[in-house]
């Protein structure tokens, strides 16, 4: 990923596929902290997918469950109404 970073990234639609791959890439490694009960290094993932993508839906989840496990339910409760606006048919939001 580092590598793949350092390419310049000319043309739009490359860009557009460089970042869709960037976040598919750390979402899965933040959902693999999680899996390891590792809250704390997961939930900072999932904080950068949503700093550069503050409407996705599956980081705000994966996030409220790594707060979850913190025992942060303030920003779990928060994350799930923020992922209820943002998709409200979605019914793990």
């Amino acid at each position: 990923m580092v590598f793949l970073s350092c390419l310049v990234l000319n043309e739009v639609d490359v860009r557009i596929s460089f970042s869709q791959l960037a976040t598919s890439v750390v979402l899965n490694m933040a959902a693999s902290f999680l899996k390891k009960k590792e809250f704390r290094q997961g939930g900072h993932f999932f904080s950068i997918v949503l700093y550069h993508n503050p409407d996705n839906v599956k980081a705000m989840f994966r996030r409220a469950n790594a707060a979850m496990g913190l025992g942060n339910y303030e920003l779990a409760s928060w994350d799930l109404k923020a992922a209820h606006k943002v998709e409200p048919s979605n019914q793990r939001s």
